[in-house]
C-alpha cells in the first residue's frame, strides 16, 4: 500500500488569505510509494517537490508535477525524524537520530553540510527565511542555531527540561519558537538567544508541534492534549516584531470565541 500521498491544490480553488487553499476547496490525491515507513515530509512553498523520510535513514525526493521519483538521500546512520526545506526550494535540512543534522543540495542531491553538536537524537529542524541559518531541536533539552555558511553554531538555546521536539521560525526571522516534552513552548530571540517568554507550561500536554504563522501575527501549539493558537493584539500589531523583551503582562493571548452579549431586562 503506498503510505504518502500528494495533494494538488487547483488552479481555480479560491485561496485564503495566506496564499494557501480556502476552506472548502477540493483537493486532488495521487499516492507515492516511498517504500518504507514515512518519519517526515517536506517541501518548498513553490511545491515543486516533496521529500519524505524513512525509518531507515533514506529520503527520498519526488517531482511533485510528474510524481516520479528524483533521487534518494543517503548519509544518516539510523532514522530521520524531521525534514525542513529552504524558501526557494535550493535545500531540504533533515534531523537525524544519529544526532546529526544534514544540509542537502536538492537539485543534485550533495550532502553540502553535516552538522554535529547535539548529544542526543535530533528531533526537528527549520530554516530562517532567509536561508541562512537552520534551527535544529533535540533530545539532548537544547535547539541551536547554525550559520549556514561557515557550518558553524552560532547559537545554543538551552531551557527545555525535557527533549525538544518541535521548531519553527517567525517569518522576519527575528524570533525562534520551539515546543517539547516539557509541556512548554518557548519564544526565543533568534539574533542573542534570549528566552522572551514561555507561551504555554504544561496546560497541553507533551508539545508536538509549533507553526509561525504566514503574516507574523500569530502563533500555533498543539500538544497530546490539545491545541491553542496565540495572538498579538490588535491583530495589526505583528506578533513578536523587534520590541523590548515582552513582560508578564504583554503576553499574547488566546484567540476567544466572542460571548454571546446579553441584552439587560426592563425594570418592571
Amino acid at each position: 500500500m503506498p503510505d504518502l500521498r500528494c495533494l494538488d491544490w487547483p488552479a481555480d480553488a479560491a485561496p485564503n488569505r495566506s496564499g494557501g487553499p480556502a476552506v472548502g476547496s477540493k483537493l486532488r490525491g495521487t499516492d507515492i510509494d516511498s517504500a518504507g515507513e514515512t518519519t517526515a515530509v517536506a517541501g518548498p512553498p513553490d511545491g515543486r517537490w516533496v521529500a519524505a523520510a524513512r525509518a531507515d535513514g533514506t529520503i527520498g525526493l519526488w517531482d511533485s508535477a510528474t510524481r516520479k521519483p528524483l533521487r534518494v538521500l543517503r548519509g544518516h546512520d539510523g532514522p530521520v525524524a524531521g525534514l525542513a526545506a529552504s524558501r526557494d526550494g535550493r535545500f531540504l535540512a533533515s534531523a537525524g537520530f544519529d544526532r546529526t543534522v544534514r544540509v542537502w543540495d536538492a537539485t543534485t542531491g550533495a550532502a553540502v553540510a553535516v552538522l554535529p553538536g547535539h548529544t542526543g537524537e535530533v528531533l526537528a529542524v527549520a530554516f530562517t527565511p532567509d536561508g541562512r541559518r537552520l534551527v535544529s531541536a533535540g533530545a539532548d533539552h537544547t535547539a541551536r542555531v547554525w550559520n549556514l555558511a561557515d557550518k558553524t553554531e552560532a547559537l545554543l538555546l538551552a531551557g527545555h527540561t525535557g527533549p525538544v521536539s518541535a521548531v519553527d521560525v517567525t517569518p522576519d526571522g527575528t524570533r525562534v519558537v520551539t515546543g517539547g516534552f516539557d509541556g512548554t513552548a518557548r519564544v526565543w530571540d533568534a539574533r542573542t538567544g534570549d528566552e522572551l517568554l514561555t507561551l504555554v507550561n504544561g496546560e497541553y500536554g507533551v508539545v508536538r508541534a509549533v507553526a509561525c504563522g504566514p503574516d507574523g501575527d500569530a502563533i500555533a501549539v498543539g500538544g497530546s492534549r490539545g491545541a491553542r493558537v496565540f495572538t498579538r493584539k490588535p491583530r495589526t500589531v505583528p506578533l513578536f516584531a523587534p520590541l523590548p523583551p515582552p513582560v508578564a503582562d504583554e503576553m499574547p493571548k488566546p484567540i476567544e470565541t466572542p460571548k454571546k452579549r446579553v441584552t439587560p431586562k426592563p425594570n418592571d
